[in-house]
């Protein structure tokens, strides 16, 4: 996978970036532990929406690698390569953001980012 540069992650607070739009991860409903079909159809649906509502800019937390216990690698893999596929059949995202709180998380979402 070619790294796309509509994507780029980072280390920081997601709520002070200016962006179209930021994701809430938080959802009391999720059962812990979150399964990888979870993780992916939280992309799989968000991006979709946020295209259809005009969001040209977006941040993502690191989705489900937190209270819920997902694996991070995993989590940072199936974020990248579901936003990538979405940017690839669609050009309404101008910028995607996969946001982290810590330097170990930035460096897993970076290593996906160059298909690793």
């Amino acid at each position: 996978m070619a790294r796309d540069p509509r994507i780029t992650a980072i280390e920081g607070e997601i709520t002070g970036l200016a962006l179209d739009a930021i994701v809430n991860a938080a959802n009391s409903s999720l059962p812990g532990g979150g399964e990888g079909e979870l993780v992916a159809r939280c992309y799989r649906s968000s991006l979709p929406l946020a295209a259809a509502h005009g969001v040209r800019t977006i941040a993502f937390p690191a989705i489900s690698s937190g209270a819920y216990g997902f694996p991070r690698g995993p989590a940072c893999a199936i974020a990248v390569e579901e936003t990538h596929r979405f940017v690839l059949t669609n050009d309404s995202l101008t910028s995607v953001v996969p946001v982290s709180l810590d330097q170990a998380t930035a460096q897993l979402y970076n290593r996906a980012l160059r298909g690793g």
